[in-house]
């Protein structure tokens, strides 16, 4: 469908996935600058700062924590620091 027409629940279409990407981009910037975990390659829990996200199109953000960079799907904690 085009943007415009109502997708049958009285939303424009494509009005609540693009929401959803702009409120996934919004949380993960937010990130920056907190200490955030996650699993690490061989299994134990990694904590740094979120020091920079990605954002590609279509995609999950990125997350740049120390060296690693992390799907914001993967982070398990955040702290603020």
């Amino acid at each position: 469908s085009r943007r415009g027409e109502e997708n049958g629940r009285g939303e424009a279409a494509g009005t609540g996935a693009d929401g959803f990407n702009l409120q996934m981009r919004a949380a993960a910037a937010a990130l920056i600058g907190s200490q955030v975990s996650y699993t690490g390659s061989e299994g134990a829990t990694v904590t740094g700062e979120a020091t920079s996200v990605n954002f590609a199109p279509g995609k999950v953000p990125l997350v740049t924590v120390g060296d690693d960079t992390v799907s914001l799907d993967d982070l398990t904690s955040i702290a603020s620091s």
